[in-house]
């Protein structure tokens, strides 16, 4: 199923983006920093990824994938031929691999549910009163998992995402009950275990487990 807002918009990121997202995540450039990367065609984590290398930062880079989407198991198996139904997420995701995507320069991936994705625009709107899109409801999906998994395993460093897409455009989609009744998704079961996790750190599994690639 293709789910869509009503326009989408494409901005290339390049080192001066990723500088000043270092910038704002406070913290030294020689510190070990996770950087959650957006993508919509793969040319997102590719540019800040190329950037990152070049540049000789310690910064590992994560990328997310929605539910119907080849990037994920593109990087896990390398078979380009792959194929898939469009994505349920506007703007991220492909249904075949698309050759702006490197793979090589990230260094693990997540693959989110679609329902996830819509739950955590729900819940950042619940914490900053401001509409977001989906891209940017997987990314903070996404980034939640590594801050799990980096407090579980005592590890320190910061963790900065891509605010990618305002909400404005997904008042009949997304951000529509009767929508997402219609398409069979629950968002309630994914936004009390994002609420969970911001109140108290415990990260539960939802009814869908996301997928990583290390």
């Amino acid at each position: 199923m293709a789910a869509a807002c009503t326009k989408s918009r494409s901005k290339n990121l390049g080192p001066s983006q990723s500088d000043e997202a270092r910038r704002q995540s406070g913290r030294a450039l020689s510190d070990p920093v996770l950087d959650r990367l957006w993508r919509r065609h793969g040319g997102t984590s590719a540019t800040i990824g190329r950037y990152v290398r070049y540049a000789g930062h310690l910064t590992e880079i994560c990328v997310v994938d929605p539910s119907n989407s080849v990037f994920f198991d593109y990087y896990h198996e390398g078979e380009d031929e792959l194929r898939a139904t469009p994505s349920g997420v506007e703007g991220i995701g492909r249904p075949r691999v698309e050759p702006s995507f490197q793979p090589s320069v990230g260094d693990r991936m997540i693959k989110v549910p679609d329902v996830a994705s819509y739950a955590a625009m729900h819940f950042l709107k619940e914490v900053t009163s401001r509409q977001y899109g989906g891209s940017t409801g997987t990314n903070l999906y996404g980034a939640f998992q590594l801050i799990h998994e980096m407090a579980e395993s005592r590890r320190e460093g910061s963790v900065v995402m891509l605010i990618c897409d305002g909400g404005e455009r997904c008042q009949g989609t997304y951000y529509s009950a009767a929508w997402r009744k219609e398409h069979g998704f629950d968002i309630e079961p994914y936004l009390d275990q994002l609420r969970r996790f911001y109140r108290t750190g415990e990260w539960r599994s939802g009814p869908l487990q996301t997928q990583v690639t290390r």
